[in-house]
């Protein structure tokens, strides 16, 4: 069976409700909105279901305000020994890169622990020690310093071979976005393999050597013959007169943006096909999102924002909430997954 997400969020009573607390979140320069957010996402995951299952939203403001007070001594203490001298501002730097994993921890837990379905809460069992070490891979290091040599290198080149230097920093985008790939896919395993739901837990098998592949497919398949088009044309357009820089410019953002839409899609099918939910056979995470609405959501909603000075937010939110959960089709029977929450549900009454 096919189970769709549906998002019944109205714009109008998001509204309502961000109307009540808007004026105190300006009166208070914003620290109203730890009071304030955990009752609109309150409304925005009660109104999100999958079949008879539903969503809601359990943080308190004292979750928040705990992170928050602690987010903000840790940059308060480093902004005070920063400010002493240079040596200073890179040991406490270098103090501060250690505390992001812990932040991020931290942030983890509140957003995964703060969601339930059908009243049962999910549960995030990853490690701090997890943390650390998908921060501090060697892989994502190894990349960081690539790129970074490779920057480094382009410099001391560029009064003496100007095609090198070009070469060079050919390189160091490439290591930079192999390093992209390393760490937002260690991250997703890394969140998703820890993720669980009553009995039941979700498990990827997705790695940098599928999504790499993938990639290099379309960079070579005949489909996307327009990538070189674009390749070229920015070659040309480094060394070419006016006009035709121009020309070729144009036409390879074109042909590069045309290639990330039609990518877009295959990135989110083969992300989502990964995912399954351990000791239920047949139950299967599909995207049904194609490049082409993934651009027109993107665009509609940063050209929203900008025209709109920001006055749209209410709106961007609502948007982006509603893509996301309504373009994720569920493949399975929930039976099993109900029963076993009725059952757990019926044990913690009696408890």
């Amino acid at each position: 069976m096919n189970h769709k997400i549906t998002c019944d969020v109205e714009l109008r009573k998001f509204l309502r409700i961000l109307l009540k607390h808007i004026i105190f979140i300006f009166l208070s320069s914003g620290v109203y909105w730890i009071l304030a957010m955990p009752k609109i996402m309150q409304y925005t995951y009660s109104q999100t279901k999958i079949g008879s299952f539903k969503f809601d939203y359990h943080v308190t403001s004292y979750d928040i305000l705990k992170y928050v007070l602690f987010l903000g001594v840790v940059l308060f203490i480093w902004f005070a020994i920063a400010s002493l001298s240079i040596a200073s501002f890179f040991y406490s730097s270098l103090a501060l890169i250690l505390c992001i994993p812990v932040l991020y921890y931290k942030c983890i837990q509140i957003n995964v622990a703060g969601k339930s379905l059908n009243s049962q809460r999910f549960n995030f069992s990853g490690s701090m020690l997890g943390v650390y070490f998908l921060f501090l891979h060697p892989k994502v290091v190894f990349f960081l310093f690539l790129g970074c040599g490779f920057i480094y290198s382009s410099f001391q080149v560029q009064q003496t071979n100007e095609s090198l230097r070009y070469g060079l920093y050919g390189c160091a985008i490439l290591s930079m976005l192999l390093l992209i790939v390393v760490f937002v896919l260690g991250k997703s395993r890394y969140i998703i393999n820890h993720y669980e739901y009553g009995n039941y837990c979700l498990k990827t098998t997705i790695s940098e050597r599928e999504i790499i592949q993938s990639m290099i497919s379309a960079f070579v398949s005949v489909k996307y013959f327009f990538v070189a088009i674009a390749l070229s044309g920015i070659i040309y357009w480094m060394s070419g007169d006016s006009f035709w820089k121009s020309l070729a410019l144009v036409l390879s953002f074109i042909t590069m943006l045309l290639f990330i839409i039609s990518y877009a899609a295959e990135y989110r099918y083969h992300y989502f096909d990964k995912i399954q939910v351990e000791g239920v056979d047949e139950f299967k995470f599909v995207s049904t999102a194609s490049g082409w609405h993934i651009f027109l959501h993107w665009f509609s909603c940063l050209y929203t924002f900008i025209f709109t000075l920001g006055l749209a937010m209410p709106w961007l939110f609502v948007s982006r909430h509603k893509f996301y959960f309504e373009h994720i089709m569920i493949v399975g029977d929930l039976r099993p997954i109900e029963s076993a929450c009725v059952s757990a549900l019926q044990v913690e009454k009696a408890g």
